[in-house]
């Protein structure tokens, strides 16, 4: 395939090689094309979303968390004390424990949302033999006893073995740690894709909806099609306008996995989740592209976060994202930071942009500008191995602000950096892998 641009006009050329047409036979090139961004980024959730996720089974005391922290949405995981069993957070006696959690949720003004998915399903959901009986429609008749996983590497658990015997994947297990199922073992097969599953899931999503109270979910991978992922956003858009779906994948990009880019993957997806989380088995020192293409989520009009042991904090802020607590880092002073200086109200212009003010005349160091009326704030961060001297190079009236008549200062974000006044733009050193937020602010004279 190849790409060409001239004129302002882009041309592509997809070549198949030679292939051999005989007598009246038919060829077949099937391509499905997708315009990107699919929209524009939404400040509201790029800067006014903040995650709390994990941070043990007790799922009640995370509300106090979040608050402690300035978190304002609380993603619940399977495995936990109110929703134990992966996939069938409605199990009759975890409801009434359920509704309190998003109760209490929302008296702290916070939002709830759940682990909801169909790739696999538990076998303590009471649907099971029901579903088993399908032959294959609902649980996909793999090869059993004879099938290793990554999760299972010796094989599926003696309870699988014993009682569904054949035609099956073992999928998720875990022993739950507290709650009233502590002790049980949760064991789940995977599913068959594009089945009437999809039904019970939506079902299953409106009655949560409607019941509940929950205000939307969190995606880790997925086997769900385009139309049930749009079933599920018109739901939550109708009960909760205010509801998200966040989406999570692991990194694809491996002999396992098929050495597939899980944005290609699940490409067809993107409309319809708000915010992408794509960190896990990310190798943070990979240059700015694999950043801005593979983990930002801003070129599908998405917002991102990182993940993969913290990430990095400095390269985030190119692309105005953060870890999410309590996974690993502590977002939390970057977002009074933003909160401070009024990010939101700011245009983010990305240093991939040819006509943004900042430059830093050094492939290997980047500057991403947050354009405000009197402030404007300055990303910068290194991908060098060792520390780097900088002088920024900055076009003032593109930027709106007058040198002779400006502050320019590094404010303290404990984690971050540490307070500089009177800072040389012209004369920066950019620590190893690390950079700075810089404030340019119109001062009176």
């Amino acid at each position: 395939m190849t790409v060409r641009d001239s004129d302002g006009v882009t041309s592509v050329r997809a070549y198949s090689g030679l292939r051999d047409l005989g007598p009246s036979e038919t060829l077949h090139f099937n391509f499905e094309l997708l315009v990107t961004p699919f929209r524009t980024i939404d400040g509201a959730v790029r800067w006014g979303d903040r995650y709390y996720h994990g941070g043990g089974t007790n799922a009640m005391s995370k509300i106090a968390k979040a608050d402690s922290l300035g978190a304002n949405i609380i993603n619940i995981h399977h495995a936990e004390d109110v929703y134990p069993f992966i996939n069938y957070p409605y199990l009759d006696e975890n409801v009434t424990r359920l509704r309190q959690l998003v109760d209490s949720a929302h008296h702290m003004h916070k939002r709830l949302k759940l682990y909801y998915t169909t790739r696999e399903l538990t076998k303590n959901l009471p649907e099971f033999w029901a579903f088993r009986s399908l032959n294959g429609e609902i649980i996909f008749p793999g090869s059993a006893s004879a099938c290793t996983t990554v999760i299972n590497p010796k094989g599926p658990d003696r309870w699988l073995k014993e009682n569904v015997k054949e035609d099956y994947i073992p999928a998720w297990l875990n022993l739950i740690a507290e709650g009233p199922f502590k002790g049980e073992l949760d064991l789940a097969v995977i599913t068959t894709p594009d089945s009437r599953l999809n039904n019970f899931y939506i079902g299953g999503l409106d009655w949560m909806l409607g019941h509940i109270g929950i205000d939307g979910l969190y995606i880790d991978d997925s086997a769900l099609d385009r139309e049930t992922l749009r079933r599920a956003r018109r739901l939550i858009d109708q009960y909760r306008p205010e509801g998200r779906i966040d989406f999570h994948s692991w990194n694809h990009f491996n002999a396992m996995a098929g050495f597939t880019n899980c944005l290609n993957l699940y490409m067809d997806l993107l409309p319809y989740f708000d915010l992408v989380w794509i960190g896990e088995g990310r190798d943070y020192n990979r240059l700015p592209d694999h950043w801005l293409i593979e983990v930002s989520g801003i070129p599908f009009g998405l917002p991102g976060q990182i993940l993969n042991e913290g990430g990095n904090p400095w390269r985030g802020m190119l692309y105005g994202i953060t870890n999410r607590l309590p996974w690993a880092g502590d977002p939390s002073h970057l977002w009074k930071f933003w909160d401070s200086h009024s990010i939101q109200t700011k245009t983010m212009i990305g240093y991939w942009d040819n006509q943004s003010p900042v430059k830093t005349g050094n492939d290997l160091i980047k500057a991403t500008v947050y354009k405000g009326s009197g402030e404007s704030i300055i990303a910068v961060a290194g991908w060098g191995q060792e520390d780097i001297p900088c002088a920024l190079q900055i076009d003032w009236p593109a930027l709106g602000l007058d040198p002779k008549r400006c502050s320019i200062a590094m404010p303290a974000i404990p984690g971050f950096q540490d307070e500089r006044k009177d800072v040389a733009l012209d004369r920066l050193v950019i620590p190893a892998g690390k950079g700075f937020l810089i404030t340019a602010r119109s001062i009176a004279m």
